[in-house]
Parts: structure tokens; sequence; C-alpha cells
């Protein structure tokens, strides 16, 4: 098993993509157990320009390999969101095809 994936499709990629190396071992990612997020706009800043500025906040419950938790928290822009979800999106996309 190549990074995950199984023997057939991995030689399938790599037919129709030779210049790929794909390592054969690879470290277990760490796993996301829970997630929330929420939306916020700025109500009171001492810089006044970000007031009014809306932002995105995610918290990641992850756990490692070894079983230890721990949690993530990402702050982001609104244009910073969209770009992370454009991301997730091309990730799921590929995960779908390679499936």
């Amino acid at each position: 098993m190549y990074i995950g994936l199984q023997l057939c499709l991995t030689e399938s990629v790599l037919a129709t993509n030779p210049h790929l190396h794909l390592p054969q071992n690879t470290e277990m990612p760490d796993i996301v157990t829970d997630m929330d997020w929420q939306f916020g706009v700025t109500a009171a800043s001492s810089n006044k320009e970000q007031v009014g500025k809306t932002f995105f906040y995610l918290k990641l419950n992850v756990e490692s390999e070894d079983g230890s938790r721990r949690i993530v928290h990402m702050e982001m822009s609104l244009s910073q969101f969209y770009s992370f979800l454009h991301e997730l999106e091309k990730a799921k996309n590929s995960l779908d095809f390679l499936s």
C-alpha cells in the first residue's frame, strides 16, 4: 500500500503519471475527531480599520497516532477562509476521483 492507496489504484496512478515518486512508508496523519467553527465580526478594536471585519474561527480536536489529543485553533479572514475552502474542495475532488 502506498500512502494509504490500494495497490491497483496506485499502479493506475503511476502508470498514467510515470514521473511521480510515491513513498512506500509514510507516517499516519493526525485524525480530526471533532471540530467547531463560527463566523464573527469584529465589534471593537484599538485598530479602527479592523472594526466591522468578518473572520472565520475553527477549532479542531486532533488525535495523534500515539493516542495523545490536542486542540488546534485557527482564525482566518474571509478571503483566507474561501481560499481554504477551495483547497478542501480540490482535495475532496481528488479523493473522489481516486475512489
